[in-house]
């Protein structure tokens, strides 16, 4: 039961890590920096995959490099908000240089957290970042801790990402055949 309050925790935890990034103040040329650098790496990495499975599998490499040490014990409980920081960070900087301002931001950004492959990450990181928490309190001598329940939601934390790239590269190309011009400013 402790684990599931706390992957509960941590899910609220990294919501309020993106919205944060999302509210954080940006200097106007940082932000069109950031949003170029998204701009790059789409265009780089994500438009010349045709192949579904493949951009799918490329999307959970990309993700799975930054949830992996969200499993170091302690660390990741720090690294899984600090992630979603970012993240909410980059999101920010597409808005400012979209012209979308104000509440409109936060608009926005609540409704990325309820698209199915945002969600699926945030599920994931969660359980990750949580089970962080539970292998430091084995190393300081816990007898509550058993190493089969932390294999286990690893798996399943890893699956869930491998899940969430695959319908986050569903949901890009349906967004790139619908905006294949208009994605970025």
């Amino acid at each position: 039961m402790g684990r599931a309050i706390l992957a509960g925790f941590m899910f609220l935890l990294l919501i309020v890590s993106f919205i944060l990034g999302i509210v954080t103040p940006l200097d106007r040329g940082l932000a069109e920096d950031l949003a170029l650098s998204v701009k790059n790496f789409v265009e780089e990495n994500i438009a010349p995959r045709k192949n579904v499975v493949d951009l799918g599998i490329f999307i959970f490499s990309h993700n799975a490099i930054r949830a992996l040490p969200m499993l170091i014990p302690l660390v990741g409980a720090i690294w899984g908000p600090i992630v979603l920081y970012i993240t909410g960070i980059y999101s920010n900087a597409m808005m400012i240089t979209s012209g979308i301002l104000g509440m409109e931001k936060l608009k926005i950004a609540i409704s990325t957290l309820i698209i199915p492959s945002s969600l699926l990450e945030i599920i994931s990181y969660s359980l990750l970042s949580s089970e962080s928490i539970a292998l430091f309190r084995y190393l300081r001598g816990k007898k509550d801790y058993y190493l089969s329940y932390t294999i286990a939601i690893a798996i399943v934390g890893i699956s869930i990402l491998l899940l969430a790239g695959m319908v986050e590269a569903l949901e890009i190309r349906r967004a790139l055949s619908t905006f294949p011009t208009t994605y970025f400013p």
